[in-house]
Formats: structure tokens, C-alpha cells, sequence
């Protein structure tokens, strides 16, 4: 298939970066903004919902989950390292290219 495994010190067991994957790369020093792991990953979320918003979407969150679903189908992951308060890594969206629909992403099963 002419796919390459790379190994990372992130979370999770498999991740696979297709062509229509959206892979913004965050840097954020959150001591000039707000030094709170949380608070940041609810930015991201809030900044994917409104993103998909602008495409129609009805986005949203799964109380005790990380990461954007619609129609109950995770559609957006974040994940994150943080190493002195400055972020690395970031969040994906994974658009069906072929149907133009976005489909269900990452490794929460019984979520969709």
C-alpha cells in the first residue's frame, strides 16, 4: 500500500496521515495565554466546531471524551504534547475526498 510506519513519543496506537487528513501543527507558549491543559484542548475543540460549522456541519463534544463528532461520528482527534507549556503536535479532521463527507476518525469505538 505504500505506507510508511513511523514510530512517536505520542499517545495512542495507530495513526495513519492520509491525503485527506487536515493536520494543523500548533505551537503555543500557554504561559503567554493560559498555562491549563484543558482549557486548551476545549479551544481546539471549540475552534474545529466552528470551522465545521462553516461547512454546514452541526459539530460538537461526548462529555468525557476528547476531540469534535457529528451525527455521533468522531470526525476531529486532538492530540497534544506539552513540554515546558509550549504546545506541540495538534488536531486533525479527516475529510472523505470522494464524497466530499467528513468520516469517523480515531480509536474510540463505541463512539463512533
Amino acid at each position: 500500500m505504500g505506507i510508511e510506519l513511523c514510530e512517536t513519543d505520542r499517545g495512542g496506537d495507530v495513526t495513519y496521515h492520509g491525503p485527506a487528513r487536515w493536520w494543523p501543527i500548533l505551537s503555543f507558549n500557554l504561559n503567554e495565554w493560559r498555562p491549563a491543559i484543558r482549557w486548551y484542548l476545549r479551544t481546539l475543540e471549540d475552534v474545529l466546531i466552528r470551522q465545521l460549522a462553516g461547512y454546514g456541519l452541526d459539530a460538537g463534544r461526548v462529555e468525557g471524551f476528547t476531540g469534535v463528532w457529528v451525527q455521533g461520528a468522531k470526525v476531529a482527534a486532538i492530540g497534544i504534547g506539552v513540554h515546558n507549556w509550549v504546545t506541540f503536535h495538534g488536531s486533525r479532521a479527516e475529510r472523505e475526498a470522494e464524497h466530499g463527507a467528513f468520516r469517523p476518525d480515531c480509536s474510540v469505538w463505541d463512539r463512533g
